[in-house]
């Protein structure tokens, strides 16, 4: 009886994320406990990658759905296409640029969010 109460209490100890991605980060350790509600690990869904640049001003009339900017990747010398996700919706005054983000498909998972990029290519729409 001891043991399939310790069967059933380990079966509640199991953790399954609730998608798929990259461990970032733990906040316990084994053997530790744990509160209702308290984070455990941090999980970051890494199949697609934010790359998020400054254009400039006179870029951002032209921004639009169809937007697509190319990136090469300092750290993997790799070239990637990205496609506008948002944009702010003001400008910086001080460096007259837009900020704007772009989606890049990460499904070969070769990239890692923090990675540094240049921009190559812009098709602004």
């Amino acid at each position: 009886a001891t043991q399939k109460a310790a069967r059933l209490n380990l079966d509640f100890c199991k953790i399954q994320a609730p998608y798929h991605g990259r461990l970032v980060k733990k906040f316990v350790s084994e053997g530790e406990y744990v509160k209702a509600g308290q984070p455990v690990l941090e999980i970051q869904d890494d199949f697609s990658v934010l790359a998020v640049v400054n254009l400039p001003s006179t870029d951002a009339k032209s921004l639009g759905s169809a937007s697509e900017c190319r990136f090469r990747i300092d750290e993997t010398q790799t070239e990637h296409d990205g496609r506008l996700y948002e944009h702010s919706g003001r400008i910086n005054p001080a460096g007259r640029t837009v900020e704007a983000k772009f989606l890049i498909d990460n499904g070969d998972r070769k990239l890692m969010p923090g990675m540094s990029a240049a921009l190559v290519s812009k098709r602004l729409k």
